[in-house]
């Protein structure tokens, strides 16, 4: 989500871009390889980026969605992705995170990073490093220009698989969510958990945080509740969930529609979640959460981020 701007992917192999505020499909582009779901993606004005099956794709927007770049041959399944201005890093099941440039399409560096597939990955670029989390339930820290694994954050443990990572806005904290429903928080500096929740011990899919104004962390779970944190304190603010409004009073509220991924058109035909779908991905703005669920429908929310504090 960017301003009034969504784009999701889904198994369905599309990605799709739709108006925030008149829930329009404004653009639809189709990833042509079978058996290629889209996993993970990010946009801007120009181009979409995606992975989907084994490959790296790139549309460019400007030219009636023209593929510019199929990026892959290492045959292995992609599950994460994340961007640079000039590269594009991705997880892949091998337990490496491969990084490929996004101008002449290839891949420049290989990172071994884990023993199992890397389920999610951030980069900090002013430090040049990148964050990885796996299945095999660790984190590291890796050199992108060396390659050299600069920092063992957790150590691998079966029992707590890794799904998302994001940096904090200054780079000295990065946060990541388990599939045990674990928040922690690090700082990078120390090397040191800072601090770390935990709630229902539902698998937390998706974390966000807030990219202006308030350090305001957002995570979805499999449960279908979404979470509002203190990133400083790790204190939850409010627990809430898409299209119930019983949970926070004049705090939040869901829209009473959501937009359906199943359905392209440029009409205004939409679907209501059911509640407790499990939430794949969120994303937090100023004042709005969008959420996507199992179900193939998404979610937004406003909500007074303010009053929470």
């Amino acid at each position: 989500m960017s301003m009034n701007t969504i784009v999701s992917g889904s198994t369905d192999q599309t990605v799709r871009v739709w108006c925030a505020s008149s829930l329009h499909c404004l653009e639809e582009y189709k990833v042509s390889k079978p058996k290629s779901p889209v996993v993970d993606l990010e946009f801007d004005a120009n181009k979409i980026i995606a992975a989907a099956g084994a490959e790296v794709w790139v549309w460019n927007r400007n030219r009636g969605g023209r593929v510019t770049h199929q990026m892959g041959g290492h045959g292995c399944r992609l599950y994460c992705l994340s961007c640079t201005e000039s590269d594009v890093s991705v997880g892949c099941a091998d337990g490496a995170a491969r990084i490929f440039d996004l101008y002449s399409g290839r891949c420049s560096r290989i990172l071994r990073c884990h023993s199992a597939a890397v389920s999610s990955l951030c980069v900090q670029e002013e430090m040049s490093v990148l964050a990885t989390g796996s299945r095999d339930g660790s984190v590291q820290i890796c050199d992108t220009s060396t390659g050299e694994i600069v920092a063992r954050l957790l150590r691998p443990s079966p029992m707590r698989e890794v799904e998302c990572l994001q940096w904090g806005r200054n780079g000295h904290f990065l946060f990541a969510g388990t599939s045990v429903g674990r928040l922690c928080c690090w700082d990078i500096r120390k090397q040191a958990i800072l601090w770390q929740k935990e709630h229902d011990r539902s698998v937390m899919k998706s974390l966000h945080l807030q990219e202006y104004g308030l350090e305001t962390l957002v995570t979805g779970s499999m449960n279908g509740i979404v979470r509002v944190w203190d990133s400083s304190s790790g204190n939850c603010l409010v627990s809430i969930r898409p299209c119930d409004n019983s949970d926070t009073g004049s705090v939040s509220r869901w829209s009473e529609t959501a937009v359906p991924q199943g359905g392209i058109s440029n009409s205004s035909s939409v679907m209501s979640p059911l509640k407790q779908v499990p939430i794949l991905c969120v994303r937090v703005g100023s004042t709005r959460i969008l959420t996507s669920h199992t179900d193939g429908s998404l979610a937004l929310c406003q909500i007074q981020l303010q009053e929470l504090r």
